[in-house]
């Protein structure tokens, strides 16, 4: 066995000497040609038998993968045509707005209309036409940076940018506002 460590370093070979029997014919096989082959038959038999629990193995992983996939796949499938409840027309994809204007939104279509303080809607109007026309297409229109670079015909990052710029300026007028409110 000692010249053969190499070979006993194998993790399938290890297991398959573990059985005492198996060693016993190991040791055996050098003068006996007929323990030799029955070694060989048994080998034969277990490795066949390691390869089949390797590939159910496998598959198994395989198939409970997929399974779980397309399980999780379904739960998270909406069912927008399905009722909400028994015995009503209501489904979830009536519920979604639609991207039209609603009546609703119609009698409010400029963003200084929109704004609460009055100082607000002066910072508004000292904003570039450039950047009105950003914010009124991403308010209003609720298009996204694409989308608007095609509109006005330049780079999303230049929108992002003048967008960014914009609210910042709002947003400093409206803190400004806060601390004078809360300075009092």
């Amino acid at each position: 066995m000692k010249e053969h460590k190499k070979l006993l370093e194998d993790r399938l070979l290890m297991s398959f000497y573990e059985d005492p029997s198996n060693r016993a014919l190991f040791k055996r096989k050098r003068y006996d040609t007929r323990a030799s082959q029955v070694l060989d038959e048994r080998f034969k038999l277990y490795y066949l038998k390691a390869r089949m629990v390797s590939y159910t193995d496998k598959l198994t992983r395989h198939y409970s993968r997929e399974f779980d996939k397309q399980k999780r796949f379904q739960r998270n499938q909406l069912h927008l045509d399905t009722p909400q409840e028994k015995g009503e027309d209501l489904t979830a994809i009536s519920l979604i707005p639609d991207k039209d204007i609603t009546t609703d939104d119609a009698v409010v279509k400029a963003i200084p209309d929109i704004l609460p303080t009055e100082t607000l809607q002066k910072k508004y109007h000292e904003l570039s036409e450039e950047k009105k026309t950003i914010l009124t297409y991403f308010v209003f229109d609720r298009l996204n940076n694409k989308e608007i670079a095609a509109e006005m015909d330049c780079s999303p990052q230049n929108v992002s940018k003048l967008k960014i710029k914009a609210l910042n300026e709002l947003r400093s007028v409206e803190a400004n506002e806060r601390d004078k409110e809360t300075s009092f």
